[in-house]
């Protein structure tokens, strides 16, 4: 199998490439985050929209005086990592990745912190870094402090005018992508 880390700042097309990615392969996105949705659904009474819809996660919830993207970052960054170790949401994600069946590659879409992209890259995956005109970080927040490009990571700028334009980006890119990650 072999991984490919997505990376870059909220709202630059993550998860729309993503999905270009694995649409037509036997693939599948997983997410770091994933957990923590599941952990803020439950805790705060949260629904999918609320945690996934764009225009929704950035809106403050007047019971918690927070947004759900804050609600994330404090469960993931300050309850999580800070309680449990830097690298919770990496043994998470290994665990739900070796649970996959068998599969081409694997897309993570929320590479957000060095030490989940250099995660990503020991495996012999590579890291993907995507910008977008005019998109830069949320919130102040350490998560959104964004990735170093090191040497054998990959760019992809989204900052054409449509979906096809970046579907075909993807596409054009995605083999040689899968060519320079070593399968695990």
């Amino acid at each position: 199998m072999r991984i490919i880390g997505l990376t870059g700042p909220a709202g630059c097309g993550k998860d729309t490439v993503a999905r270009i990615l694995t649409e037509h392969d036997m693939a599948f996105q997983v997410a770091f985050g994933d957990a923590i949705r599941s952990t803020a659904m439950a805790m705060f009474g949260l629904d999918y929209q609320q945690m996934n819809a764009r225009e929704l996660k950035e809106v403050v919830i007047s019971e918690w005086g927070m947004s759900p993207r804050q609600i994330m970052q404090l469960i993931g960054t300050e309850c999580g990592r800070a309680v449990f170790g830097e690298d919770v949401w990496i043994k998470r994600l290994a665990v739900r990745i070796k649970s996959l069946p068998p599969t081409q590659f694997v897309v993570v879409s929320d590479v957000r912190t060095e030490a989940e992209a250099t995660w990503v890259r020991d495996l012999g995956g590579v890291v993907v870094h995507i910008t977008r005109e005019g998109v830069e970080p949320v919130r102040a927040h350490s998560t959104e402090d964004g990735v170093e490009f090191v040497a054998g990571d990959m760019a992809l700028d989204n900052s054409g005018n449509n979906l096809n334009e970046l579907n075909r980006s993807v596409l054009d890119n995605k083999h040689f992508w899968l060519e320079q990650c070593r399968a695990v």
